[in-house]
Order: structure tokens, then C-alpha cells, then sequence
């Protein structure tokens, strides 16, 4: 009956039970075909823990990879997901050291997947695995590895070097395809002022192994991560040299610009987010001249009306006109998603502001730029609540870009 159905059907049907863990343990007890099938997908993705409490630890995972069974030896070719988190946010945590992740990942032939979540990082002086030499491990080449939570141990080293368990994580990879950076936090942070904690971090990045290197890098919209992120990335000599995809999901400040340094000659999409908090007077947050490869640039605006007031609004706009006139001659994509919460007696944003003069330059330019194929606006009301207004900034900027318009590279809509 198996041998009739086609092996995509199957396949389908099986995926249904990806989630469930304990009927694919009873599916490979019916018969030969079913083995096979649910085998695959029940270690296609597992989860270990890094909780006191948890039976499935990353100690026990290691001295089960280390026994040498029949088991484990069939287990590892399957596992292309690997998942280390803590069974329970309030629970106590074991710190995870970065010699023991490597044991892990030079067993599982197969990964394609990294995902540390709500885990501890422990800085170690030497292996803590009986009988493992670290000095034969080789770097690791991962398709993913999402971060998201992970507290790492920050401290001096000597020198002006600097002992730092996340960098040693980094160390662990060879080319990571995408790195996903959701929260990192060092264990110091409280401790030690904000410049001296920069200082520790760009000197942790520049011990990174030039093995390590991203090609795509995505950093959360919370508080300080993604701006961490680049620091420790930025500090190494090879790690972003190869980035071609950057995902900034946050605001970030001023000083994030130079930290991008290195990937400016390889870069080729890039999404940042203008918010107005994130703006300094005077100065101008992003510069995109010196991409000489950027493609693609993709800018969400997040545009706040407070009440009658549009100085909010205006310092915002003139930030994202300021970006869009700096754009590389390279560029032949440019997205801009303007994120509106309109206040109460919702009117258009785009109507209050007084900047006709800078959108004739914005739209000048954008007409006559080489590479340019196409310009994408898009318009989203947050809130929900001016879908009047919403319809006045659709048309306002439609008028103020007609000669960009008029040339057929403009598409103007709403989310």
C-alpha cells in the first residue's frame, strides 16, 4: 500500500506531525516504511536544554553523542535543526560553555540550523569534555543561527584584550549564511559605564577568528542589540567583510555608521529603520554614498503625529529626504514603507509639513538617477484610525514625486 502512494504525498502528510514528538516515536514502530519516513522528521529538529531541572541537558546530549551507540551514531546524519534554550524562563540556568556547543557540532554532520534561546554563556580557559582536544574541532559553516536572550560573559583580559564568551561562540563558524541577533546582553552590563562597556566590546570583537564570516546579519528592534551587535561584529578584521544583506530592525544612532565600515564594499540590500527618536539635530544618521555595490535599500519610516504639532513628523521626514538624496549611483531598488500613527483629529502628515523645495529635490533626483528602476511607497496607518488622512499622504506624495510619476518608475500604496 506505502510502495503505491507517491513519496511527495507521504512526505506531506508527515509534516502535519512535525510538532508532535510522540506520535512520530509510535509511527516508527508500525512498519519498515513508516520507520524511515517518521524517523527522518522526528530528528529532523531537536531541543536540548540548558535548565538544572531538565532531563534532555546539553551535558547529557554530549555524553550521549560521546557513547558511541548504535542510536546516537543513526540519530546524528538526521539532525539539521538544533535548538539549545532554557526549559523555563524562571528556573535556574547551567551555563553553556562554548567547547561543549562544539562538541556538539562537530558530531552532527547534517546542521544546517543553529537557535540558542534564553541561554547563559560561559567564558572557559580550556575544554571541560573529557578526552575531546578543541584543537582538532574545524569551523562549522551554518545555513542559520538565531541568538535571542543570551546573557555572555564580558570581562578584561590582558593587554587591552578582552575575554568574551560570545566571541568564542562566533569562533565555533565558518560561514554563516544568516545570523539573526534577536537579544545578546553582556553579564556586566550593569556594572560598568556605558563607554567602558564599548571599549570591552570592540576590543572582544577584534579577537574573533578570521574564519567567522556573515553574509547576511539581522538585528531585533530591541533596545541596544542591534547596535551591540555591530560593535562586536565590527571589531573583527574578517566577520562582516563578506556581508551582503543587512537588517537593522531599530533605531540606531549616529555612531552606528562607522562600525558598518567593512561592509560598505560588499553590501548589496539593506533595510533601516528612521524613527524620530533616533534622530540628532543637526546630524545625519545614515549615509549610503560610499555603498559602492547597494542594490537595494529598503527604509521604513515611523511617522508620529502629535496632535496639531509636526515637529516630530517633520525631523523624521527631512531625516529618510536626507537618505534618499545620499543613495550610491549603484542603487537600482529603492523601498520606502512609511509606518503613520495618526493622533487624535487625524489629518495628513505630509500636508503639514512645509518642505515643498526638498521633495523637488528628492524627486529630481530620483528621476534622473542611472541605475534606478523602480521606486516602491508604501503607506501604513498602525493605528487604524485616519483613514482619511491615510488617503491625503497617498496622493500628497504622488504630487510631490511627479516627474518620478510621470516617468513610470513610481508605485504608491497602502498596507
Amino acid at each position: 500500500m506505502m510502495d503505491a502512494l507517491p513519496i511527495e504525498l507521504v512526505d506531506l502528510v508527515f509534516s502535519f506531525l512535525d510538532d508532535d514528538k510522540l506520535t512520530l516515536s509510535n509511527c516508527t514502530l508500525l512498519n519498515r516504511h513508516f520507520h524511515e519516513i517518521s524517523r527522518t522528521r522526528l530528528f529532523h529538529k531537536i531541543t536540548i536544554f540548558s535548565s538544572l531541572s531538565a532531563v534532555h541537558t546539553v551535558a547529557a546530549f554530549c555524553r550521549y553523542l560521546a557513547s558511541g551507540c548504535e542510536e546516537s551514531k543513526r540519530a546524528q546524519p538526521l539532525i539539521k535543526v538544533l535548538r539549545v534554550a532554557n526549559k523555563s524562563l524562571s528556573g535556574p540556568i547551567t551555563p553553556t560553555s562554548s567547547y561543549e556547543l562544539g562538541y556538539i557540532l562537530q558530531h552532527l554532520p547534517a546542521l544546517q540550523d543553529l537557535e540558542l534561546c534564553n541561554i547563559s554563556l560561559l567564558a572557559t580557559a580550556g575544554c571541560p569534555i573529557p578526552g575531546w582536544n578543541f584543537d582538532s574541532y574545524r569551523p562549522k559553516s551554518l545555513r542559520r543561527v538565531e541568538i535571542d536572550g543570551v546573557c555572555f560573559e564580558l570581562q578584561d583580559g590582558q593587554e587591552d584584550t578582552a575575554v568574551c564568551s560570545l566571541t568564542q561562540l562566533f569562533d565555533l563558524f565558518g560561514t554563516v549564511e544568516t545570523l539573526h541577533i534577536l537579544t545578546i546582553r553582556p553579564l556586566l552590563w550593569g556594572d560598568e559605564e556605558p563607554q567602558a562597556i564599548a571599549k570591552l566590546v570592540k576590543a572582544a570583537g577584534q579577537s574573533i577568528s578570521t574564519t567567522f564570516k556573515v553574509q547576511k546579519l539581522i538585528a531585533s528592534p530591541r533596545p541596544f542589540t542591534s547596535l551591540l551587535a555591530i560593535q562586536i561584529l565590527g571589531g573583527s578584521p574578517r566577520s562582516l567583510s563578506d556581508v551582503q544583506s543587512l537588517d537593522i530592525r531599530e533605531e540606531l544612532l549616529v555612531s552606528v555608521d562607522k562600525d558598518l565600515r567593512p561592509v560598505r564594499k560588499s553590501l548589496k540590500h539593506l533595510h533601516l529603520r528612521i524613527v524620530a527618536s533616533s534622530l540628532i539635530e543637526d546630524t545625519r544618521p545614515y549615509t549610503f554614498s560610499s555603498y559602492s555595490q547597494l542594490s537595494s535599500l529598503t527604509l521604513t519610516v515611523i511617522i508620529i503625529q502629535y496632535q496639531s504639532e509636526c515637529d516630530s513628523a517633520a525631523s523624521t521626514m527631512a531625516c529618510a529626504m536626507e537618505a534618499i538624496l545620499d543613495i550610491p549611483p549603484s542603487l537600482s531598488e529603492l523601498f520606502i514603507n512609511f509606518r503613520c500613527v495618526y493622533r487624535e483629529q487625524p489629518r495628513s502628515i505630509l500636508n503639514c509639513l512645509d518642505d515643498g523645495e526638498r521633495w523637488d529635490d528628492v524627486d529630481e533626483m530620483l528621476t534622473k538617477h542611472p541605475a534606478l528602476q523602480s521606486v516602491l511607497i508604501q503607506f501604513e496607518d498602525i493605528q487604524r484610525s485616519g483613514a482619511k488622512a491615510l488617503q491625503a499622504d497617498i496622493e500628497s506624495i504622488s504630487k510631490r514625486l511627479s516627474r518620478l510619476n510621470a516617468s513610470r518608475k513610481l508605485t504608491v500604496t497602502q498596507k
